[in-house]
């Protein structure tokens, strides 16, 4: 299923059986890359949305409320081998940001 963003639940029919499993691991893909070499993060983007209906659904907010979202390559050795999303409702997000 692909959401209106472009990003999709499900992972592309190219990966193998062993890279879905090693992607879809539970635990830290950071620790596990960092272990195979010369981990770095480039975000990609950073921003406040209105959520899609997807977004919504995972996040368990209405359709169009304010959410953050963060795009990031993970490059091992610089070379990039990881795309990803994360979202948070914006409400969870400032509630962390004031008790800092």
């Amino acid at each position: 299923m692909n959401t209106s963003s472009g990003w999709s639940r499900q992972p592309p029919a190219s990966l193998s059986e062993r890279e879905i499993h090693w992607l879809f691991a539970p635990g830290s893909l950071t620790e596990r890359l960092s272990a195979l070499g010369e981990y770095s993060l480039e975000p990609v983007d950073q921003r406040h949305a209105a959520a899609c209906a997807a977004d919504a659904s995972l996040l368990g907010v209405e359709p169009d409320s304010p959410i953050w979202v963060r795009e990031v390559v993970m490059r091992l050795d610089a070379q990039p081998c990881v795309t990803a999303r994360s979202i948070a409702s914006a409400r969870t997000r400032s509630k962390r940001s004031g008790s800092r």
